[in-house]
């Protein structure tokens, strides 16, 4: 038995805490948002945007990464 089941969540932001890592999810204004997934041409504008940026700060500051990230304003709002 998980502690999710043991101690049920009180409030939205402990649900958001307690979705598996990758989810495609942000909380807004107290709800949660399920973000759909990426269109193809969306990925290949990245995968060109990426290449040009790498190039440019490997010779120039350093180093860059992609990958999903949370920001949070508050514990209502998490992008």
């Amino acid at each position: 038995m998980n502690t999710t089941t043991l101690h049920p969540p009180k409030i939205i932001y402990e649900v958001w805490e307690n979705l598996p890592e990758g989810t495609s999810c942000q909380l807004i204004n107290n709800n949660l948002v399920m973000s759909p997934a990426p269109l193809d041409v969306h990925q290949f504008i990245l995968n060109e945007i990426n290449i040009e940026l790498s190039l440019y700060l490997q010779k120039n500051i350093g180093q860059i990464r992609i990958a999903p990230y949370d920001v949070d304003f508050s514990k209502r709002n998490i992008f």
